[in-house]
């Protein structure tokens, strides 16, 4: 997550407004709920220590199947159904 500005950790974090009755909220390609942010940094730190535990030499391969994905969100920006970029 270090490559991600805090403002944009702090708006993924906040983007699900608790207070309303839909249970799934956004727009456009970003949609989240009450899950989404736990559900984002558990994929992209899945992603993470499946490439350190080949690039240490504990596995030979890996393969995450993660959910959402995190090729498409940018430094400051969610988007493509990405929040976190992994």
């Amino acid at each position: 997550l270090t490559c991600h500005s805090r403002e944009h950790l702090e708006y993924v974090a906040g983007a699900f407004d608790r207070t309303s009755d839909e249970k799934v909220q956004g727009t456009g390609d970003i949609y989240w709920t009450e899950h989404t942010e736990r559900c984002a940094r558990t994929a992209a730190g899945s992603a993470c220590a499946a490439a350190d535990a080949v690039a240490g030499g504990t596995h030979h391969r890996a393969f995450a199947v993660v959910r959402p994905p995190g090729h498409h969100a940018e430094c400051a920006r969610a988007m493509g159904f990405c929040f976190y970029n992994n």
